[in-house]
């Protein structure tokens, strides 16, 4: 956990990824992947709701999803699927605990 370290890791990553991104510190790192894993499980929630509304009204979700993956203002697809491995269901709750824990949440 010391500049060196994160230098090594950078150097090691680097050579295996086109692109690779420093942070400060393992904290950020890690709320960063706590950050993407919470908007998958969002967007994944979401879209798997919207799934079944679609189903009601006899509409093809993947014709919407392709439509709507043809516009230009920053839509990004997610498919009617199981939120996935255990870590995203969980990260939400994380979060949560956390904030609390900071005193940046009431417990409602």
């Amino acid at each position: 956990m010391t500049p060196s370290c994160l230098n090594l890791v950078f150097e090691v990553y680097n050579n295996v990824y086109d692109s690779v991104v420093k942070v400060n510190s393992p904290e950020e790192d890690e709320i960063t992947k706590l950050l993407k894993n919470c908007y998958r499980y969002i967007n994944i929630s979401f879209i798997n709701e919207f799934a079944m509304l679609c189903d009601k009204l006899n509409i093809d979700i993947w014709e919407v999803i392709n439509a709507a993956s043809t516009k230009l203002y920053g839509f990004q697809p997610f498919f009617p699927a199981g939120i996935g491995v255990h870590f995203i269901p969980v990260d939400p709750l994380y979060l949560k605990y956390k904030a609390l824990q900071a005193g940046d949440l009431t417990n409602s």
